[in-house]
């Protein structure tokens, strides 16, 4: 909200509409060192002929690409994968995978499928599909951090507040510290907002 009311724009607009409108005014960079959150996108500039990947800071949204005849972009390695018309293992990637859980790198389990990193921006010229990849900083924190546990909520409660109407939002409430100690700060500000947790059958 307060990257709105700073740049003078309708209240009521989506975050998507938001980050276009930084995008267009500012550049890539610097309308993202204006925002935080989870996220990944594509950008496709037609004026430039480029294709722009980025992904957040923290990797919490994936992001997949291929070049082959064509770009293909997905938030998924599985619908991705459906799509590939020569699906080589990458028999190094695949040891990790099988060894960790993940790949610890760029690479996926198929040769011709990559991942955008945390951080990362990836731009790629549409008419030679040639790559430049380059990293970004964070928003700068105007919290600091502490061991006091009534500054940590107070930080935490910035944070909640800092979401816009949070009468419009719910909580994934686990029952684990991390959302116990962000339902106590909900309360202490004296919200009232649902906590929702998913109930699986022959899950204890």
């Amino acid at each position: 909200k307060s990257l709105l009311r700073e740049h003078n724009l309708d209240i009521s607009l989506s975050d998507t509409d938001l980050l276009f409108y930084l995008i267009e005014n500012l550049g890539i960079l610097e309308a993202l060192s204006k925002i935080e959150g989870a996220f990944s996108m594509c950008i496709l500039s037609l004026k430039e002929k480029k294709v722009f990947l980025i992904r957040d800071i923290w990797g919490q949204k994936p992001l997949f690409f291929s070049i082959d005849k064509y770009l293909k972009v997905s938030s998924s390695f599985k619908f991705l994968a459906e799509y590939q018309e020569n699906k080589v293992i990458d028999k190094f990637n695949k040891f990790f995978f099988e060894l960790l859980g993940f790949v610890p790198s760029k690479g996926t389990i198929f040769k011709n499928i990559k991942k955008v990193l945390p951080g990362e921006i990836i731009e790629i010229n549409l008419d030679d599909y040639s790559l430049d990849t380059k990293t970004y900083k964070r928003r700068k924190s105007e919290m600091k951090i502490s061991d006091n546990p009534d500054l940590i909520f107070e930080a935490i409660k910035t944070s909640i507040n800092r979401q816009g109407d949070v009468n419009k939002c719910c909580l994934a409430f686990s029952g684990g510290v991390d959302s116990t100690i962000i339902a106590t700060a909900i309360s202490r500000l004296g919200l009232s907002i649902p906590l929702v947790h998913l109930d699986i059958p022959g899950n204890e």
